[in-house]
């Protein structure tokens, strides 16, 4: 397993502090120890300990957690989950409704405001261990649940339910159940399951059509479904083979459908893999496109657990991968314009914190340009609490840029939060099914497309101060392309005072920037004397202009005009570029820097100073001496300069504290701080 901040904390802790004794001498051996556990969490391994406690400074804390009206222990709600725009579609494979492992799944609506519970789904003939919920997907007003150990056709032939979600109320319409028509026992019909539209497609990874478990996956057409729906077609394997476990997993998007074979051998012994097929072309059959395996193929893979197809991108995983270490995980991500004999690979994801055991892939989701990817065994908040990773396409070359790692808040040792994942536009749906004695939960997290154009503005030596007799002041645009392609853009600044509405710029032509690359450009403002006095806000913009698409802002304050001086035109304030570095750099701290706290030890309150040479995200933090955070007093961008805060201790008890400042990418210091009441 790997070391978080938590258990280096309570290993060096441990390490420190033998059994107390008469003579009582452990809490001064576990003040030095928590000391020496926050001063040495390395800083510059991001994303894992860029933030002290935090599993992931970057993750997005979650909009909404979503759990049963009725839930109880071991129903495993969000062991599957689905998302459709504004609707959820969430399965409780052990719910016991109809006892023991009958199953459920649950609708949930977004009303705007909150995710509001609208409707439980469960079987006409649900009955024990049906495991009904294990599959679900939904899409618009049509939801598809898998209920593989139904046994109509003999034990776990398996079956599928869909149901109309526009008829809701009490209970939703069960529109029809799907079964195969050459249903046996042990198939597992239902297994996975994907609606498009008004196409269903249903996998049954056992079926031994080419021998024991070498799998199938049936088409269903929706639109003719009455007490039965039409099955379209059965699809198999062009090299079908016994232990290929065809139908694992299924996804449908339009006319394209995809199934993987994780048990197929081609690079080795269960390397895996994954097939498309054009369903338009389906008659008796439909149409194989391609064969999609892994360029780096290895026994034991599994590529093609989890499968994801949206537009001409597909998304496979293979979360047994070793890159990282054993079971690491990976997923890979194909275009599927480009298929023949085989579809191009674009590129591998990975964890940018991989490590043993995190099963990355255990469950992946595309949707447009984003691609998601759960990691249920990843241990950022206890042994598998797990984590999930969101990846902008758009940027993909050897490698794709990592967005963001998303984990829950009140993340807990065997949550498996990501063990199912479902991404549609930008919001994001993650099941854990093991949150809560199994009960099991799902989260919903937003997040708008990633900007293109980055941008910070920052005075020059502040905090600006302009006399009643007019001056200037200097600020700094710094861009950068956080996309994968070059971007024409221009900037200008506004100005928003009393009764002042100043528009400078565009600032010289319009500039072209590429992926990734940055820029930093200087400007001079002159205000004039006869500026009303008061708080001004200055903002930069970056875009077309005059249509921003970035913009940041910071402010800046006037003195009262000189007597007798009132008004000022437009034209007697100047803008523009600096080239070099102004004067008024000048007494800049060179380096970052926490200085010593004043008074130490303090009773009740201590000031703090740090140093900044530059704008950057600075946090200065204080905790207590078991590790806990007892006061936030920094965390944001500070402009450049030297910056005094106050630590108020009036509700603390007595004892050792410890201020830890960070800043820019790489920078940490801590201070021990006396309380004595």
């Amino acid at each position: 397993m790997k070391p978080t901040f938590h258990t280096l904390l309570a290993f060096m802790i441990f390490a420190s502090c033998p059994a107390v004794t008469a003579q009582g001498n452990s809490p001064s051996r576990l003040v030095d120890a928590v000391e020496t556990a926050i001063s040495q969490v390395p800083q510059t391994d991001a994303p894992r300990y860029a933030d002290l406690g935090s599993a992931v400074a970057a993750a997005i804390t979650e909009d909404f957690k979503l759990t049963a009206s009725d839930r109880r222990g071991y129903d495993r709600l969000g062991y599957s989950v689905s998302l459709s725009g504004d609707r959820a579609l969430v399965g409780a494979h052990g719910d016991d409704d109809a006892g023991d492992g009958s199953g459920s799944a649950y609708v949930f609506d977004f009303d705007g405001t909150d995710w509001i519970e609208t409707s439980k789904l469960t079987a006409s003939d649900a009955a024990v261990n049906d495991g009904f919920g294990f599959s679900v997907s939904v899409s618009g007003d049509t939801a598809l649940v898998g209920s593989r150990h139904d046994d109509d056709a003999g034990a776990a032939s398996g079956s599928a339910y869909v149901f109309d979600l526009s008829l809701c109320a009490a209970t939703c319409h069960e529109v029809s159940k799907l079964t195969a028509s050459d249903a046996a026992p042990g198939d597992e019909f239902g297994i996975s399951v994907s609606v498009s539209g008004n196409r269903a497609l249903v996998g049954a990874e056992y079926d031994d059509d080419a021998g024991t478990g070498s799998g199938s996956a049936y088409v269903f057409d929706l639109t003719t479904c009455g007490s039965a729906c039409d099955e379209v077609s059965k699809l198999t394997a062009s090299d079908a083979a016994g232990g290929d476990e065809f139908g694992v997993s299924v996804s449908v998007s339009g006319d394209m459908g995809l199934v993987g074979a994780w048990g197929d051998d081609d690079g080795g012994t269960s390397s895996g893999s994954a097939y498309v097929f054009d369903l338009s072309t389906c008659a008796v059959t439909c149409n194989e496109v391609s064969k999609l395996t892994a360029s780096d193929a290895v026994t034991l893979d599994r590529l093609g657990g989890s499968v994801s197809v949206s537009g001409d991108r597909a998304l496979v995983s293979s979360e047994f991968d070793d890159d990282g270490g054993g079971s690491s995980g990976s997923a890979y991500v194909f275009d599927l314009a480009t298929c023949g004999a085989t579809c191009n690979e674009v590129t591998k994801l990975t964890a940018s914190d991989a490590a043993s055991g995190d099963i990355f892939g255990s469950s992946v989701s595309i949707s447009g340009d984003w691609a998601l990817v759960g990691a249920w065994g990843d241990d950022d908040g206890g042994s598998s609490s797990g984590s999930a990773y969101a990846f902008d396409l758009t940027t993909c070359g050897a490698t794709c840029n990592e967005m963001t790692k998303f984990t829950a808040s009140d993340a807990a040792g065997d949550d498996d939060f990501g063990i199912s994942v479902s991404i549609s536009g930008d919001r994001a749906l993650v099941g854990a099914y093991g949150e809560r004695n199994v009960a099991g939960a799902a989260y919903v997290f937003d997040f708008g497309p990633p900007a293109p154009l980055e941008l910070a503005c920052t005075p020059v030596n502040p905090p600006i101060s302009i006399p009643p007799g007019g001056g200037s002041y200097f600020f700094e645009f710094a861009i950068t392309n956080i996309g994968g392609s070059s971007i024409t853009f221009d900037l200008w600044s506004t100005i928003d005072g009393p009764g002042t509405a100043i528009t400078n710029g565009p600032y010289g032509p319009s500039r072209e920037l590429s992926g990734g690359a940055s820029l930093t450009r200087t400007y001079r403002v002159g205000v004039p004397p006869g500026a009303p006095p008061n708080t001004y806000t200055h903002t930069c913009h970056v875009g077309t202009f005059d249509v921003s698409e970035a913009s940041d802002s910071f402010t800046w304050t006037k003195s009262a005009a000189p007597s007798g001086l009132t008004g000022v035109t437009v034209a007697e304030w100047t803008s523009e570029e600096v080239v070099g570095e102004p004067q008024s750099r000048v007494g800049l701290p060179e380096a970052f820097a926490l200085n010593a706290a004043y008074p130490n030890p303090f009773n009740p309150s201590a000031t703090l100073s740090f140093d900044l040479p530059e704008s950057a995200i600075a946090r200065l933090i204080v905790y207590d001496a078991v590790g806990r955070e007892v006061a936030r007093l920094v965390d944001g961008r500070i402009e450049a300069g030297r910056h005094e805060v106050t630590f108020d201790a009036s509700n603390l008890p007595s004892g050792v504290y410890f201020a830890r400042f960070t800043a820019g990418n790489s920078f940490a210091q801590t201070h021990r701080l006396t309380l004595l009441k």
